[in-house]
């Protein structure tokens, strides 16, 4: 789920619940953690809601628990441990980075600050205007399909020298900015990623190419668990035309179905434009053509393109369009 889906829900259940419960940690991997836990009553028993902030993200989980009761004949309303194991058994107990939800129990204390929660609100807001994360992908030619584009390694003249124009290579460890999810103590996303500033805000791209290839997995979910979850993806075509339908695309994170990510694609516009698209970008010698690629459902937004596309001068212009498309 998004953070602005989180942010809307604490805002609606959380804020409004004076018996929801606030926790702090401060984590290895993740660093400072806040864990906000509510218990709600519903007609058919009870939903267990968990939100958890990070420097980098904002993530909820939901578990309905199978009504138990007590040795008195009450319904038992679970622990915060409790509902971490039911979100491990349910298969939805992993962070951003991939570690146990479960695992970060111990290290939680409660706080009783009464001014927590107001704190925890504005939070949510700052990170949710600040902080916005890209996926890049390339589709090789002859590649038809997002598993093929999900196992690609290295990359191609024109596919580099596109990222440079939109952002800048940064090394990982040790980076002290908006990091995206992305480990910056061992490598364990790769070694570099590229990154900009645009008018205050922190931009990060989750370039496919840049994590590292997982062998014997088809699906590549490491780098999906990061590109899945994106605001926009990018898709660079090194062959005009290769994608010609979002349908080939499946978010595999908590994305509302309404709310497809954009996909923009990137391929030679020496080529006729596309028609199919709502989002699209492509190599036009020097230069890039954009085209959109988005679901009936999603409704328009700014900046507009024809539909048959526009060319962009491969400079601070071209990396200006794409800065308007972080929301």
């Amino acid at each position: 789920m998004n953070e602005t889906l989180c942010c809307d829900i604490y805002k609606e259940h959380f804020v409004k619940d004076d018996t929801h419960q606030e926790y702090l940690a401060v984590n290895t991997l993740l660093g400072p953690v806040s864990l906000s836990y509510m218990v709600e009553s519903q007609d058919t028993g009870f939903i267990c809601r968990i939100i958890l902030r990070t420097n980098e993200t904002v993530r909820q989980y939901s578990v309905t628990p199978v009504p138990e009761k007590s040795l008195f004949g009450k319904v038992k309303i679970p622990s915060i441990k409790e509902a971490l194991k039911m979100c491990e058994v349910s298969g939805t107990g992993t962070t951003l980075d991939g570690s146990n939800l479960k695992a970060i129990y111990p290290q939680l204390k409660l706080s009783k600050d009464p001014l927590l929660v107001k704190a925890i609100a504005n939070m949510d807001e700052k990170q949710l205007n600040n902080n916005y994360k890209f996926g890049v992908l390339l589709a090789k030619r002859g590649q038809k399909t997002e598993q093929e584009f999900f196992s690609n390694s290295g990359a191609s003249g024109p596919f580099q020298r596109f990222l440079d124009v939109i952002a800048t290579n940064i090394v990982l460890k040790g980076w002290k900015k908006y990091r995206a999810g992305l480990d910056v103590q061992s490598n364990i996303h790769g070694t570099n990623a590229y990154y900009t500033e645009w008018h205050g805000h922190e931009i990060m791209l989750h370039v496919a190419n840049l994590i590292p290839y997982t062998e014997n997995d088809v699906q590549q979910l490491e780098r999906k668990r990061h590109i899945g979850n994106d605001i926009v993806v990018v898709v660079f075509e090194e062959e005009y035309n290769t994608i010609q339908s979002i349908d080939i695309f499946r978010s595999h994170q908590n994305r509302e179905p309404s709310r497809p990510f954009p996909v923009l694609i990137l391929s030679p516009s020496n080529s006729s434009p596309l028609l199919d698209i709502i989002v699209i970008v492509s190599p036009a010698g020097h230069d890039y053509h954009v085209r959109l690629l988005l679901k009936d459902s999603v409704p328009p937004f700014e900046p507009t393109i024809p539909a048959t596309g526009a060319i962009l001068k491969a400079d601070e212009t071209c990396r200006e369009l794409f800065m308007y498309w972080r929301e």
